[in-house]
Parts: structure tokens; sequence; C-alpha cells
């Protein structure tokens, strides 16, 4: 699987390293953007952060329906303008500004610049639709607003 959205710290280019997982169920501590579980696709993973955004973000993601996320909207001016849950603001905003460490409300620059290209680099049409074909693939993930 690919990224769900982009997150400051993100060890999905290194995933490849860690090699693959050995048990069945995978614990991803300082969750984030769950690089490890995505890389190597793990059916069962229990995922835990401190950041009740990123863990409302995944719990949002674990039981959304593909076709909701199909119809979450592309063009706007800030994420407070939408009428969508307040985790999809939240997953949007990380795709509106990459990298960083919470979700914005504007679109950067450089997502602005980006916007109507046909891959994922920035929140578009081809983003919302990598996520809406992912997220039946993590019904059986878990995530949790704790330490490790």
């Amino acid at each position: 699987m690919k990224p769900f959205f982009s997150y400051l710290g993100s060890k999905y280019l290194l995933a490849k390293h860690y090699g693959a997982p050995e048990h069945p169920i995978v614990i991803e501590p300082f969750a984030g953007s769950a690089a490890y579980c995505l890389y190597h696709n793990v059916e069962r993973a229990i995922l835990y952060d401190l950041n009740p955004r990123i863990v409302a973000i995944w719990r949002y993601l674990i039981s959304v329906r593909s076709s909701e996320v199909r119809r979450l909207p592309i063009d706007f001016k800030s994420t407070d303008d939408l009428r969508i849950a307040e985790e999809a603001k939240y997953l949007i905003g990380f795709w509106i500004n990459k990298g960083a460490s919470e979700p914005c409300k504007q679109r950067s620059a450089w997502a602005i610049q980006y916007r109507n290209a046909t891959d994922c680099k920035v929140w578009n049409e081809a983003c919302r639709e990598r996520i809406a074909s992912q997220v039946d693939s993590i019904r059986r993930w878990r995530c949790y607003e704790r330490s490790f």
C-alpha cells in the first residue's frame, strides 16, 4: 500500500530496510502515517500515537467507506469551509501542505502548483482515489491514543 497521508518524519522509504514482519499482528508505536505497516501491506496492525489528530485520521480511515472517500471535495479555499467530518479535514490538511506536523487549513504554494497533477503529490482526484482504493485493506487495523 502507499501512504494515506504525508507526515513529518515518515519512514516509508526506509521501511524496506527494516525487514518484513515476522508476526501476523504488527504493532507500530509512534504511528504517524504508519509507514512500516503500509509498506509491508500488513493485514492486522495496532497503531499507537499521542497526537489526537493522527489517531482521529486513522480511526476515520479504518471505518470509512470507499464511496465516502470518493465524495470528499477537491476544490476549496480552506478546510474550515468544508462540511465534512473533522477527521476528513485533518486527512486533507496533511495533503495540502506536505511534511507538516499538524494538518493545514489552506494549500501551500507548492500544493497549489501541483494540484492538477495526475499523481499523488498533493490532494487531488488521484490522491483521493488511491485512498478510496486502499481503505478496505486496513479494516483489521486499530489505533489508540496513547504511548506505546
